[in-house]
């Protein structure tokens, strides 16, 4: 999941919603395209500003632990998803600030406030693929998805956690850190409840993503998760990822997202 997915829970335009009302299972399979399926997930994900507080729990393979506490808002301008999260524990990390707006080129602009050195640093498109914070998330994670960035492979119906779903295979245009993912998407309301990622050839997933159901919430409209875990199969090692205090669609300054409320440290709230 991207920086604007996690902290727009985001961390979630313009797209038509489906209703989260109970859907005919049976017959949308037979009305329904994967790209169809996927904008769907998509919009209902991302199509929404929000704010939050996000906890994030990192599991070594030796069984410590590590925790990181953000506070988070986002919001669309102008059509555009831009997010910022920043950390309020542990204390000799507070203040640093992270922010990523969606831009129309390659890849979305990602910067990141260091306190210690009063200053902003931009993330390259090299160090996309990095870990965050030592985490199972990488910056690919944290940017807007959309249906256009995809080669649509195919879609099967099948059963994920218990429920009914659509699992949508894919493969980004441009360069990730992933050959392929497959996204699990409720045939009920559209809400993402795993994700597969995949390297070149592989038959199993070296990364995983999931967000489980009981820990979705509804408001105006959108079905969020409140908790994912993420982990990775190669290192052995899992991210606790849980969203306290969600509000979605709240009324938020557009002059917040910008670069002097990183130097500033101006309040999110």
């Amino acid at each position: 999941m991207r920086l604007t997915a996690l902290f727009g829970v985001c961390l979630a335009m313009l797209l038509a919603v489906p209703s989260t009302a109970q859907l005919d299972e049976d017959a949308l399979p037979d009305r329904l395209s994967p790209e169809e399926v996927l904008r769907s997930a998509y919009a209902n994900r991302y199509d929404c500003d929000t704010t939050g507080n996000i906890e994030l729990v990192m599991y070594a393979s030796s069984g410590s632990s590590r925790r990181r506490l953000f506070d988070t808002v986002s919001k669309r301008i102008d059509g555009r998803l831009r997010s910022i999260g920043r950390l309020v524990e542990p204390e000799y990390l507070r203040g640093m600030t992270i922010m990523t707006i969606e831009s129309p080129g390659e890849s979305e602009d990602t910067f990141i406030y260091l306190p210690t050195l009063r200053k902003v640093r931009r993330v390259t498109s090299a160090q996309r693929a990095d870990s965050f914070l030592g985490s199972d998330l990488t910056y690919e994670d944290f940017e807007r998805r959309r249906v256009d960035d995809f080669v649509i492979e195919g879609m099967r119906a099948e059963r994920f956690g218990g429920e009914p779903v659509w699992r949508v295979r894919a493969r980004p245009k441009r360069p990730q850190s992933y050959a392929s993912l497959h996204t699990f998407v409720a045939r009920r309301d559209f809400a993402i409840l795993g994700t597969r990622y995949y390297k070149r050839g592989a038959e199993e997933p070296f990364r995983t993503l999931d967000a489980p159901r009981a820990t979705h919430v509804e408001q105006r409209g959108h079905v969020l998760p409140t908790r994912l875990v993420a982990r990775n199969t190669m290192r052995g090692t899992r991210t606790e990822i849980t969203i306290t205090g969600l509000v979605v669609n709240p009324d938020l300054d557009e002059s917040l997202f910008s670069l002097s409320t990183l130097e500033s440290q101006r309040p999110l709230r």
